[in-house]
């Protein structure tokens, strides 16, 4: 490898890498992790990022009745006012069949609804690229890919949402069917004719870090406090790891850990990004929990595309 290839090479990895809260060449998308970045996507930039996921329940507590189906994710987010300020809206529906294995004649139901559906603004609060005028070392590519203590300074953002799912079902269903997105709603209630009820309207609070480690790997964790404003508070935390093969390749695996009223779990995901063009990703991915109250395995496949024909240099 020539020193110019070496020199091209390190400035695209760092194009990617290094999203600072301003219009990027290439595209700025959280997936296919379940974290979001401490970026926006810049000013005036509209982009769409979307993902469908089959996915399989087995509840050991139910005497391992299963759930089944699909789910389907849409985040659409948007930069206004400040390079620093995004507005998103996340929207998640499923449909499936539950098969209760709970009496002694089992039966089945098709069950659908909304599991979010959240309005947020996210505002950059630290920055510790900003101020950053390091160059590349054109003599050594090792010197420019090795870990620095510096980098894991963290950039910092707060993302505030509102939670309207349960509103949405509501109006459209004329219930909520998963009250803390619990899928196996129907189940418990039939074990234990306790209704769990949430408010129409709560809120959620996350803060993301973001460290670039390298020119090629990229450090996030979220922090979220979920379901404020119901009787019963979600504490939630992601841990990404993201890592570039090459230009247009790179590989992720997260861990998300959840913690409610209803349930606790653990749950890992792992897939592939391929950049097709500056404006177009595709993803492929698979996920697991750590238990079996329920035991979940589920992939799925997503897109995320940048309309930046709004952006203003």
């Amino acid at each position: 490898m020539n020193i110019v290839y070496k020199y091209i090479l390190y400035f695209f990895l760092l194009n990617i890498q290094n999203i600072f809260s301003q219009y990027t060449d290439i595209i700025n998308t959280n997936r296919p992790s379940t974290s979001i970045g401490a970026f926006s996507v810049g000013k005036g930039v509209i982009q769409i990022e979307s993902e469908l996921e089959t996915k399989s329940f087995v509840h050991k507590s139910f005497n391992n009745s299963t759930l089944r189906g699909n789910k389907w994710n849409a985040f659409l987010r948007y930069g206004f006012l400040l390079e620093k300020l995004e507005l998103n809206f996340e929207s998640s529906f499923f449909h499936g069949t539950i098969l209760d294995k709970t009496f002694p004649i089992h039966f089945d139901e098709i069950t659908y609804g909304f599991t979010n559906n959240t309005l947020g603004v996210k505002y950059l609060l630290f920055d510790p690229f900003v101020n950053q005028n390091e160059s590349p070392n054109i003599y050594s590519w090792d010197a420019n890919n090795k870990f620095k203590f510096e980098n894991l300074i963290p950039a910092v953002s707060v993302t505030f949402g509102i939670n309207l799912y349960t509103f949405f079902n509501t109006l459209l269903l004329e219930n909520n069917p998963y009250p803390y997105e619990d899928l196996y709603n129907s189940i418990y209630l039939s074990q234990f004719q306790k209704a769990f009820e949430e408010p129409l309207v709560t809120s959620r609070l996350t803060i993301a870090t973001q460290s670039i480690l390298s020119p090629n790997m990229t450090l996030i964790s979220n922090w979220t406090i979920d379901k404020i404003l119901a009787n019963n508070l979600s504490f939630e935390y992601v841990f990404s790891f993201i890592y570039l093969f090459n230009d247009k390749i790179s590989m992720f695996i997260d861990n998300r850990g959840v913690q409610n009223v209803l349930y606790s779990d653990a749950f890992f995901r792992m897939g592939l990004a391929a950049l097709s063009t500056k404006n177009l990703q595709l993803d492929g991915f698979v996920s697991t929990s750590v238990k079996n109250t329920p035991y979940l395995l589920s992939l799925g496949f997503g897109v995320s595309y940048r309309l930046d024909r709004f952006n203003k240099n």
